[in-house]
């Protein structure tokens, strides 16, 4: 399951760059779209990417990513008609999803248990595992 998890995750990824560099060509032309995709690549190769730079604890960048995402659907909803923005936040929803499993048994597991991010503050447990999987379906 983990290699289709990973091939969802970077065909979306592909389409975010897409999606930012649509929106900077329609704002800006077309040094503005290559300037959108060339810092998004700049953001996600830095703290995103499996081989970051400055990689984030799980949960922070499960935040990031779906920040990231959010603002992306912000931007193009216009663009798009609603089958294809419907369609695009099923597969979003779905791989966000499927992305929680492995989450799910590291928390599982009695060695590892829960993971604490933000100095503690924010803990991602099954319960959080859970409502997230509930937010996902919704």
């Amino acid at each position: 399951m983990l290699p289709l998890v990973l091939a969802i995750r970077f065909a979306l990824e592909l389409t975010l760059l897409a999606v930012y560099a649509w929106w900077g060509y329609h704002a800006a032309g077309v040094l503005g779209g290559a300037a959108c995709a060339i810092a998004l690549a700049v953001v996600w190769g830095l703290l995103l990417s499996p081989k970051a730079r400055f990689p984030l604890s799980p949960p922070v960048r499960a935040g990031v990513e779906v920040v990231v995402f959010l603002v992306a659907m912000s931007l193009i909803r216009k663009m798009l008609t609603p089958a294809v923005a419907a369609g695009l936040t099923i597969v979003i929803a779905a791989a966000s999803l499927v992305s929680t499993i492995p989450l799910w048994r590291r928390v599982e597991n009695p060695a590892e248990g829960p993971i604490g991010a933000i100095g503690g503050v924010f803990g991602v447990d099954r319960f959080s595992l859970y409502v997230t999987g509930l937010i996902c379906v919704a």
